[in-house]
């Protein structure tokens, strides 16, 4: 049966159209900047571009029809699991409680429903609580630290009940990618939707993701796009059918280690700027500096738990070299597109030509 795999990927490439529909009609809103509109585009992209893997990913892992169509059946009820739960029981009552209590979109309501209101709102209250804005970071920073913990288990949990899979028609590979895909979409499908309707249609956001937002939503970048959660595991995503989990581990390292150093250190200990390089004068040298090292480490130890048959150890350094390059262009000179996706395509396309071209 194909139904299932085609529904799948119809499920993603739907997300992906109406993000670049919303994005093009949104195009000349003077709040947005360019970068998010370019980035936005990319997002849309990414979302078809995963759809279309996803449709021939579990073949190319090499699993016989039957055992396909369990995987996409499965998949297939996580992702419309979501979508339920998002338009039937929040979005949709949300839209006929405000039409019958019109007072809830006044500006003395408990939970403001007017953007630039709730915007100005949630900036006072960061202001005058300074420890709000701490817990917002680790909050972020954790979540980050646990796409790390979920990518690094579902490699080696997989490849731990080995023999299991393959008695059952699975195998390790299938496995992991059926992992990281009904983990990676739970959330992007619920944050994607979110954002969206936080972006387009304020007003139809549940009270919990009014109040998620209120703790969460980073107010200088992410305004009026979206979280940074979604280029992140977007991105992450379209590197699910490589075998070699090198390939894998090392930009998941640099978004998730490198990219938190940069920012804690710069936050603490940032004095000096780049007031003369780059796109970014406010950016410290000090958090420029973490986020390349730690990319660097990060790079080469990942080559020494999960070795790579062909890579030299010259090879090893200079990849090392090139990745924490890649993050001080990135935080430093990027104009046009999120940190959140380059940190994973920069890296990752170093791998891939390292790996399979040099």
């Amino acid at each position: 049966m194909i139904i299932f795999r085609l529904l799948d990927s119809l499920i993603l490439w739907i997300y992906g159209f109406f993000i670049i529909y919303f994005d093009l009609k949104n195009w000349n809103n003077s709040k947005k900047v360019i970068k998010d509109k370019i980035s936005e585009l990319i997002y849309g992209f990414a979302y078809i571009l995963n759809g279309l893997i996803l449709y021939f990913i579990f073949g190319w892992n090499n699993l016989n029809e039957q055992s396909q169509n369990y995987i996409y059946a499965l998949l297939f009820f996580v992702f419309i699991s979501i979508l339920l739960f998002l338009w039937i029981f929040n979005i949709i009552p949300t839209k006929i409680k405000i039409k019958k209590h019109p007072e809830l979109l006044k500006e003395d309501a408990k939970l403001l429903r007017i953007p630039d209101l709730y915007f100005k709102k949630v900036e006072n209250e960061y202001q005058k609580n300074e420890s709000k804005d701490i817990i917002r970071d680790i909050s972020r920073k954790l979540l980050h630290l646990l796409v790390l913990v979920i990518v690094v288990f579902g490699h080696e949990y997989t490849k731990s009940i080995e023999s299991k899979l393959i008695s059952i028609g699975l195998n390790s590979l299938a496995m992991r990618n059926f992992i990281y895909y009904s983990i990676a979409f739970f959330f992007l499908l619920m944050f994607s939707t979110a954002d969206l309707i936080r972006n387009n249609k304020f007003e139809l956001l549940p009270d919990w993701a009014l109040k998620w937002y209120s703790k969460s939503l980073e107010l200088k970048t992410e305004r009026y796009t979206f979280i940074s959660s979604v280029p992140f595991l977007l991105s992450l995503l379209l590197l699910a059918p490589f075998n070699n989990f090198t390939i894998i581990i090392v930009p998941t390292l640099v978004s998730c280690i490198s990219d938190s150093a940069a920012s804690i250190i710069g936050k603490n200990f940032g004095t000096h700027k780049f007031m003369k390089i780059g796109n970014y004068p406010n950016k410290s040298i000090e958090g420029t500096i973490a986020g390349c090292l730690t990319s660097f480490l990060g790079t080469f130890l990942a080559f020494e738990v999960y070795p790579i048959s062909n890579i030299t150890f010259i090879s090893q350094v200079l990849i090392s070299i090139f990745v924490g390059c890649a993050f001080f262009y990135t935080d430093v000179f990027s104009k046009y597109v999120v940190d959140n996706v380059l940190n994973v395509i920069l890296p990752a396309i170093i791998m891939v030509l390292f790996v399979y071209f040099i």
